[in-house]
């Protein structure tokens, strides 16, 4: 249970809070040259500290960063970023085109309408990124299908 101080701060502190953003505001606003130096040091001289914490966070929730990844990337719910990953990354993937179970896998999207379309291995993945139309594709499937005849 808070002391009477602790209440008493909060209050102080909740009836001041208009007062203290304005505040805080008008310094920065004042003050950004110098903040922003400040700040630039300060990474400078922490980098090596801050890329080890990275690193371990990053190591720590590498699912939920990929889950996140997928997320925003590609505007879908949680349930199915989930999905997705789990797809891509699971045991049994396999690409939608050569159907190789050999990863990495990519979600394929069309860049146009940001609609997914499947699960694809990166070489199948890096041959549509080229923006083949039907026309090409089937071209290409008959200079293919003459060399084996």
């Amino acid at each position: 249970m808070p002391g009477e101080e602790e209440v008493r701060r909060k209050a102080y502190n909740e009836a001041r809070r208009e007062e203290n953003k304005a505040y805080q505001k008008a310094y920065y606003e004042t003050h950004r040259e110098t903040r922003r130096k400040e700040n630039k040091a300060y990474y400078e001289a922490h980098r090596e500290e801050r890329k080890a914490r990275q690193k371990v966070y990053r190591e720590a929730h590498r699912e939920e960063i990929k889950t996140y990844w997928v997320l925003r990337t590609y505007n879908v719910s949680l349930q199915d970023a989930e999905m997705l990953v789990a797809l891509r990354d699971g045991e049994g993937a396999w690409c939608d085109i050569c159907r190789t179970t050999a990863g990495p896998f990519e979600i394929d999207h069309d860049h146009e309408t940001g609609k997914i379309r499947g699960i694809l291995c990166k070489n199948c993945n890096l041959i549509l990124r080229r923006k083949l139309s039907i026309q090409i594709a089937q071209a290409i499937i008959e200079y293919l299908s003459r060399d084996r005849a």
